[in-house]
C-alpha cells in the first residue's frame, strides 16, 4: 500500500478530507483485489455494538431455553416424584395389609392355641377330679364296710389282752402266777422255775406280780 512521506495512505487522507468518492472507489478496488476494507472506529464500535446486541439476543434466548429446559425437568421432577410417592404408598397399604392379615391370623392361631390349651387343661382337671372323688369314693367304701364290720360283727367272747411270757412266748392267763424282775418284766410260774434272770434285763426275778395277777382276773372275771 502506497504512503506519502508522512506515513498516511490514501485512503487515510480521503478519510481525513472525507473524500466519500475516492472511498468508495477505494473500496471497490479493495473489493476486486480480495482486500479487506479497513474499518473505521465509529464502524469498529458499531460492530462491537452489534455483536454485544447478538451476544445479548443469544443470552437472553439461552436464558429462556434454560428457564423452560428448567421447568420442564422441575415438571418431570416433580411428575416422577409424585409417581414414587404413589408407588410408596401403594407398596406401604399393600405392607400394611399383608401384616395386618398376618397379625389377625397370628391371632387366631393363638385363640385356637389357647382354647386347645384350655380345653387340655378343662380335660385333665375333669380326670384328676374324677380320680379324687373314685379314691374318695373308694375309701370312703372301705371305711363303711370296715364300720360295718365292727358294727355288724357277732358278739363272740372275745379273749382280752393278756401279756406273754417273753421266754416260752405263751399268755398268761388266770389262774398263772406271773413273776417280776425290778424293771417290771414278766414271766409265768413254770419259767421262773427255769430261769432265775429276767430274759430280757437279766436282773434276778425276784416275786409274784400279784396286781397283774389280780387285773388279769377281773378282766377274766375270774373272782
Amino acid at each position: 500500500e502506497t504512503k506519502n512521506d508522512k506515513g498516511a495512505s490514501l485512503e487515510d487522507v480521503a478519510r481525513a478530507k472525507n473524500s466519500q468518492d475516492i472511498l468508495k472507489y477505494l473500496e471497490k478496488r479493495k473489493s476486486r483485489l480480495g482486500i479487506a476494507p479497513v474499518k473505521t472506529r465509529s464502524e469498529k464500535l458499531k460492530e462491537i455494538a452489534g455483536n454485544i446486541q447478538a451476544l445479548d439476543e443469544n443470552l437472553e434466548v439461552e436464558n429462556k431455553v434454560l428457564i423452560s429446559n428448567q421447568a420442564k425437568e422441575k415438571e418431570e421432577l416433580d411428575q416422577k416424584q409424585e409417581k414414587d410417592r404413589t408407588v410408596f404408598a401403594e407398596k406401604q397399604t399393600k405392607e400394611l395389609e399383608e401384616f395386618t392379615r398376618k397379625l389377625e391370623k397370628e391371632k387366631m392361631n393363638f385363640s385356637e392355641h389357647q382354647g386347645q390349651a384350655k380345653n387340655d387343661m378343662d380335660e385333665k382337671h375333669k380326670c384328676e377330679t374324677s380320680k379324687l372323688n373314685d379314691d374318695y369314693n373308694h375309701n370312703m367304701k372301705g371305711l363303711e364296710d370296715d364300720m360295718q364290720t365292727l358294727f355288724t360283727a357277732p358278739k363272740a367272747a372275745a379273749t382280752p389282752p393278756t401279756p406273754e411270757c417273753p421266754v416260752c412266748l405263751e399268755v398268761m392267763p388266770p389262774p398263772t402266777q406271773i413273776f417280776t424282775c425290778p424293771n417290771g418284766h414278766l414271766e409265768c410260774g413254770p419259767c421262773k422255775e427255769k430261769v432265775a434272770k429276767c430274759s430280757i434285763c437279766k436282773e434276778p426275778v425276784m416275786g409274784r406280780a400279784t396286781a397283774m395277777e389280780q387285773m388279769l382276773r377281773t378282766i377274766f372275771n375270774k373272782e
